[in-house]
């Protein structure tokens, strides 16, 4: 059986008899107060020996014997508003996105490839001509026709008149350049954009400056202008024009121009379609422009 120790043995044993002494008189220090030590009973050294211990032990009992809870203090009075702060740097704004890459670009386009055609008359598109083309990107054909002729205008096909209506007038113009190489004369054809409706005579055909010009001619080279059934040649620059001489208005029915000159049995005037202007042969360098005005006749 186990033995006990005596008590005041126990507590001697971990600080020794001086030790426990000190320890004895902290804990009354600690418990009574200051009175003893301030009484002189303890040298200096002892005293903060006492002081220290005094205050170890009064940690310890206050940790390990916590007092009760204090009542809660009143609440403190509120604080003064802080002073309104600086404001703050401005951000800088944030940087715009990259464009995107373009895209790529895509396929060449294909011309459509003629397969067929078909000529004015021949089988497909109703015998009015066309081609068949194929289709890209497909097995597809597609046949384009040309449209069906359209009528022709009344008295004449495209839309123009058979002939010059009664008392209208049409114009034209004319150049002569000529040398002395023209040993045959000079012969300066002229054109009736619209046939007339019949042929004019050698009293119905006029070349200025003959001396009843303006008779049948009442216009100039400016505005030329001939009476009803009248055909009028007006000319408005010349340069050696003395070098050769005007001899007659004929029609282009033959080759040889001069076949139609009075001295050679000819018959001046016209065709519907025209005439020819009859000069000599030019004894220097010849260079002369005009204009006509040729008027179909009235209806009867």
């Amino acid at each position: 059986m186990r033995r006990l120790r005596h008590p005041i043995r126990a507590i001697r044993e971990p600080f020794g008899t001086a030790g426990l002494i000190v320890a004895m008189i902290a804990l009354v220090a600690a418990l009574g107060g200051t009175a003893l030590a301030a009484k002189g009973a303890l040298s200096g050294k002892q005293k903060k020996e006492v002081a220290k211990i005094a205050k170890q032990e009064a940690q310890k009992y206050a940790t390990s014997n916590p007092g009760a809870p204090g009542a809660p203090g009143s609440a403190g009075a509120n604080g003064t508003n802080g002073a309104k702060g600086d404001t703050g740097a401005t951000g800088s704004p944030s940087s715009p996105g990259s464009p995107g890459s373009p895209g790529s670009p895509g396929e060449d386009g294909k011309s459509p490839v003629i397969v067929e055609t078909f000529n004015p008359g021949e089988p497909g598109c109703n015998e009015n001509g066309g081609k068949v083309y194929e289709v890209p990107g497909s097995n597809e054909e597609a046949e384009i026709c040309n449209g069906e002729k359209g009528e022709s205008g009344e008295g004449g096909e495209g839309g123009f008149p058979a002939a010059l209506p009664p008392g209208a007038t049409e114009t034209g113009t004319w150049t002569l350049m000529g040398t002395t190489a023209d040993t045959q004369g000079i012969y300066l054809p002229i054109s009736f954009p619209i046939p007339l409706p019949g042929t004019l005579g050698k009293a119905e055909v006029h070349y200025n400056p003959e001396p009843t010009f303006e008779a049948s001619c009442p216009g100039n080279s400016a505005a030329p202008t001939a009476k009803p059934g009248q055909l009028c040649v007006y000319q408005n620059s010349s340069e050696g024009v003395e070098n050769t001489t005007f001899q007659a208005i004929c029609p282009p029915t033959n080759l040889i121009p001069e076949a139609c000159v009075e001295e050679e049995g000819g018959e001046p005037g016209t065709s519907r379609a025209g005439a020819v202007l009859v000069f000599s042969a030019p004894t220097a360098t010849t260079v002369s422009s005009g204009v006509f005005a040729v008027t179909a006749p009235e209806e009867p």
